[in-house]
């Protein structure tokens, strides 16, 4: 593996885009038009747009990197959006209501061809359930939306990992509208199995 991809490990364990292994990177240089990657496509050929959403910072080993790569060799453009508070700060909080809705709403409009969802996943990992130490489980299959004893800070972990999977569930229902509009649009769900 080259030192990029080698990145996205960390005690030879793979991590998701918003782990550890990201934290101190710099904010991405977002264009005017809000592209973090940019891709001109060969003659004759279309610009897939792509918005990603709870990207983490922008990496050689990124999602974002491959589909370029992807779009390279086949000749489209790419023009793609990073949605994450690593990328865009307040304007990307998708914890904020608000920044949720305008998301929705350039979804619905059928800006983007391609919805890309994978919502943080560390309140719905199975690695909470490994060992004593901390964190600590905070669902189970038999409380998927939180254990109703969650107090302090273990509620508001499975709280706001429940915002953000509702907001994947919303966004990929406002790509399904769009599609209805004739919109050509797909989306994708990246998250963890049930903990059944």
């Amino acid at each position: 593996l080259d030192a990029a991809e080698r990145a996205a490990m960390v005690n030879g364990v793979w991590q998701t885009d918003g782990s550890r292994h990201t934290v101190g990177k710099r904010m991405i240089e977002a264009g005017k038009d809000g592209a973090t990657v940019r891709l001109a496509p060969r003659e004759g050929f279309p610009t897939l747009r792509v918005a990603y959403f709870f990207s983490g910072t922008h990496r050689r080993a990124s999602i974002a990197e491959h589909l370029k790569l992807l779009c390279k060799k086949s000749g489209f453009g790419l023009h793609m959006v990073e949605v994450d508070t690593l990328v865009g700060g307040k304007d990307h909080d998708l914890l904020d209501r608000d920044a949720q809705q305008e998301w929705l709403r350039r979804v619905e409009a059928g800006e983007f061809h391609i919805t890309i969802f994978a919502p943080p996943c560390g309140s719905f990992s199975r690695s909470n359930y490994a060992n004593d130490l901390k964190p600590q489980p905070v669902r189970s299959r038999a409380h998927p939306w939180g254990f109703p004893w969650n107090r302090g800070g273990d509620r508001k972990r499975a709280e706001k990992g429940n915002e953000f999977v509702l907001f994947a569930m919303r966004g990929i229902k406002a790509a399904q509208q769009a599609k209805r509009r004739g919109h050509w649009v797909r989306s994708f769900l990246e998250h963890p199995e049930d903990l059944g």
